[in-house]
């Protein structure tokens, strides 16, 4: 499997066990936000640049999300995805391929909302080490990175520096998403079905073939 640098869970969960670097998040009727600690080397933590000799980071709130309630985290590598109960989703960390979002292949080093997402209400999203996915309340699949081997599903291996709805699902209602580091799946409703795309090899799209895909 791939190595993940870190990983998200609510403050009232057990140990994740022993990661570079990790996010959790907390929430009540008085406080928001997400902790963050660990390794900070790309800006994956949230919390600005910092100084080689202080890159191994004890818990630590993010500033820059004190005031959001955050609804769900997701952390790759080398960068990071909050959700809020708003629909807004804000990233930071390292964005070499775009999967930042943001338009650009810029390192980010605190919480920034991705203005392509602003009124989609997104309710889940998915890291993989250079692309996302990100679904909406109403069943719209949005992806964004990079596209090598058409793991973005918008039928091209182009990468794309800002989220684009996957086309080709339109009419599905997409429940939930999941990246992997050359592919990406998704479930959709009525009737549920499994929908795959990227790299077919080694038969991981499940399709009885090593063909790659670019469409859902």
């Amino acid at each position: 499997g791939r190595e993940v640098s870190h990983s998200a869970s609510r403050l009232s969960s057990s140990a994740l066990g022993l990661l570079p670097h990790r996010c959790a998040m907390g929430q009540s009727s008085t406080k928001a936000g997400a902790v963050v600690w660990g390794s900070s080397e790309h800006g994956q933590l949230g919390i600005g640049s910092l100084p080689a000799e202080d890159r191994s980071v004890q818990p630590r709130l993010i500033e820059g999300l004190r005031s959001i309630h955050v609804r769900h985290v997701a952390c790759s590598g080398h960068y990071s995805c909050a959700v809020a109960e708003s629909g807004d989703v804000y990233t930071w960390g390292f964005g070499k391929d775009g999967q930042l979002g943001h338009g650009d292949t810029k390192d980010v080093y605190s919480p920034k909302a991705v203005r392509g997402l602003q009124s989609k209400m997104i309710r889940h999203v998915s890291c993989a080490e250079h692309h996302v996915a990100a679904v909406s309340e109403t069943g719209a699949l949005f992806t964004w990175g990079k596209g090598q081997n058409g793991r973005l599903g918008h039928g091209g291996v182009e990468s794309e520096l800002l989220p684009k709805v996957v086309e080709s699902l339109f009419g599905h209602h997409v429940v939930q998403a999941s990246c992997g580091d050359f592919h990406t799946a998704c479930v959709i409703l009525n009737p549920m079905q499994v929908y795959t795309w990227g790299l077919g090899l080694s038969g991981r799209l499940g399709h009885g073939d090593e063909t790659d895909r670019h469409l859902p």
